[in-house]
């Protein structure tokens, strides 16, 4: 008595692998999806569909008042503080690790008359 897991409808979606196999020739985007159980027709159709509208950056700005660009170039500027702050917070983590390996300077490999001269 096996309880079935939940099964999904795959979307067609092509992963990484299966671009690099159909980028090298290796198979085609048809067999992919035939090798997943789906009909490629089907998903030809979807393609042919008309692609959503798209707007210039120009036209979506124009569409803005004075208050809401400010507010984007606020954004904006903290994002690049954001980024700024994890660049250094990474220089300084590295610059740390860096002073504490050189803190007790080199190993030296030494016979036991040495150690015993050197500790005692």
């Amino acid at each position: 008595d096996y309880k079935m897991s939940k099964t999904y409808e795959h979307t067609g979606q092509m992963t990484e692998w299966d671009d690099i196999l159909i980028k090298k020739g290796i198979t085609t985007r048809d067999a992919v999806l035939e090798s997943r159980g789906l009909n490629p027709e089907d998903f030809r159709i979807k393609e042919d569909a008309p692609a959503p509208l798209e707007f210039t950056q120009e036209e979506l700005l124009g569409a803005l008042n004075a208050d809401q660009l400010d507010e984007l170039d606020e954004d904006e500027d903290y994002a690049d503080t954001r980024i700024l702050d994890s660049y250094r917070q990474q220089r300084i983590n590295q610059l740390k690790e860096a002073a504490f390996r050189n803190r007790f300077g080199e190993v030296f490999d030494i016979v036991k008359n040495d150690w015993i001269r050197e500790v005692t």
